[in-house]
């Protein structure tokens, strides 16, 4: 498993858009190791605080982006 690093101050975001209405936040993640990935992008919606988008680049120079549509919490096992 790779751990991650904000590649700035935690506390600076890169930049946030007004996309339908709602505040989205971009954060760039660097690996703390060069494995596989070689940078994260996090979209994260302001209000509720929930990742709505994870692109990441791999060092071969490709591209892997997941949306996040929904986010359910305290799912009980079966």
């Amino acid at each position: 498993m790779v751990g991650w690093n904000c590649t700035r101050n935690p506390s600076e975001l890169l930049k946030e858009i007004n996309e339908d209405g709602k505040i989205i936040q971009e954060i760039a993640l660097k690996p703390n190791e060069d494995k596989d990935y070689s940078q994260a992008f996090l979209f994260i919606e302001k209000d509720n605080l929930q990742i709505i988008k994870i692109i990441l680049y791999d060092n071969n120079g490709g591209k892997t982006e997941y949306s996040i549509n929904k986010f359910l919490t305290d799912v009980p096992v079966k």
